[in-house]
């Protein structure tokens, strides 16, 4: 990693220490739940791919650092944030430090 993306990341997850929420992730296959700190963004625009043409809309995003899950989220896996369920529509983007899904929120 290069110094500025390897800067860029220790911002990132100095400032999800502070401004970001605690979670509990719970993989759909099983396996133990895991505590970390994510970041969840309501006002996400997204390009979502019907058919021939390109729509924007709102969406609901969790990011959260790759290293403490181990893994890309599935469709599926579930978030716990407070009162609500964030469940994984699809991982976005994944830059080796950070991934980011597309979540739907339900209450708890």
């Amino acid at each position: 990693m290069a110094v500025f993306d390897t800067s860029a990341a220790l911002m990132f997850e100095r400032n999800l220490a502070t401004m970001g929420d605690a979670a509990v992730y719970t993989p759909i296959a099983g396996g133990p739940a895991v505590s970390l700190m994510v970041w969840i963004d309501t006002e996400q625009i997204l390009e979502i791919d019907a058919y021939e043409a390109q729509v924007y809309t709102q969406a609901d995003t969790v990011e959260y650092v790759l290293a403490d899950i181990g893994a890309e989220a599935n469709k599926g896996d579930v978030f716990a944030v407070g009162d609500y369920l964030y469940t994984v529509q699809r991982p976005m983007e994944n830059d080796g430090y950070t991934v980011k899904c597309q979540v739907r929120k339900t209450a708890a």
